[in-house]
């Protein structure tokens, strides 16, 4: 009877189509594992959302951390602002569990003109892609009896460590996306996911071509994920798997484009602060000389975005699949 059931489970799996999400870390990946969770199961239950509330209070505090060192860095606070951002400086973001205790004594820290600069110019400053998010919804994530919404859920940033799955059904086919963390650190636990995978989803932010790795700040972003996508590309591994690509954050990249040249990142690049010229050289950047890319422009908080993505996605797996004999 074991055996028989063991059985079973290894042929359900062998009709099961994996995909894999690879990048470095701060990509987007997890964002879009949350989305299929939202797409393609039932969602966030509201036991799951107040689940995700320290998330989202450690995601508020580190917003609020970079306005008041970011400020304090250059410019004078009163006296009642100095006070609160000594509290908040001191407080963690591993064992916060309220804003309530904080709520009361923001108008100190937001009525001061200093900060009101800063926060005005915050894209000037290397802060949380969704710093501006959090600290427009303050009011609401600190109060009494905050449950996060889904909006809250898929903008905090959580890194991913370790191997996480989601599956799904689509078209009468099982799928299994496979989530791991991104940061050198992790990657060393890729290769315990690569058997079986049908296809890589890599993801690359589009708008860190001017920033430096969290984990060796002198290695840029954007360099980073163009020597990983081309060993993905030439690994053994995904010799017969798709490769997709999501050029993710271009919502950001659309902001950043006007502001920071491109030519930060890539001395040959000439086009200026020009947003089309700017995404289709990175494009051609992303291209292989080995093989097919399917390649995405993204913006993983969006869910329609998302969406329509996906669905694209799946059905060039479902067609590449179907070429090469597999029964779907």
């Amino acid at each position: 009877m074991i055996d028989e059931e063991i059985r079973q489970a290894a042929i359900q799996k062998s009709k099961e189509i994996k995909l894999l999400l690879l990048g470095a870390g701060e990509s987007g990946k997890s964002t879009i594992a949350k989305q299929l969770k939202i797409i393609h199961q039932s969602g966030y239950s509201r036991d799951e959302l107040r689940a995700h509330t320290l998330p989202v209070l450690a995601n508020c505090l580190t917003a609020l951390k970079v306005v008041v060192g970011v400020t304090q860095r250059d410019q004078e606070l009163s006296k009642r602002a100095k006070k609160v951002a000594k509290e908040i400086q001191f407080l963690s973001e591993v064992t916060v569990t309220t804003g309530q205790e904080l709520k009361d004594k923001l108008p100190h820290l937001f009525n001061d003109p200093a900060i009101k600069k800063t926060i005005d110019n915050l894209v000037n400053y290397r802060a949380p892609d969704s710093a501006a998010y959090f600290l427009k919804n303050l009011d609401r994530i600190f109060a009494e009896g905050f449950v996060p919404t889904v909006e809250d859920v898929l903008r905090a940033r959580i890194k991913t460590s370790g191997v996480y799955e989601t599956r799904f059904q689509n078209d009468n086919s099982s799928w299994i996306l496979v989530d791991v963390g991104g940061q050198r650190h992790e990657r060393r636990k890729w290769i315990r996911c690569f058997d079986g995978v049908t296809a890589v989803l890599f993801c690359v932010a589009l708008n860190e071509y001017d920033l430096g790795l969290e984990e060796d700040n002198r290695v840029n972003r954007m360099h980073e994920s163009l020597k990983l996508f081309e060993e993905t590309c030439n690994s053994a591994f995904f010799n017969d798997a798709s490769i997709i690509l999501f050029l993710n954050k271009d919502d950001l990249f659309r902001e950043k484009i006007q502001r920071v040249d491109l030519n930060v990142c890539f001395e040959e690049y000439t086009g200026g602060k020009n947003y089309e010229k700017a995404l289709k050289f990175i494009r051609g950047e992303f291209k292989s000389s080995k093989r097919k890319v399917y390649t995405h422009v993204s913006v993983a908080t969006d869910t329609e975005n998302i969406q329509f993505i996906f669905k694209a996605v799946l059905d060039t797996i479902l067609s590449n699949e179907s070429k090469r004999g597999w029964q779907v």
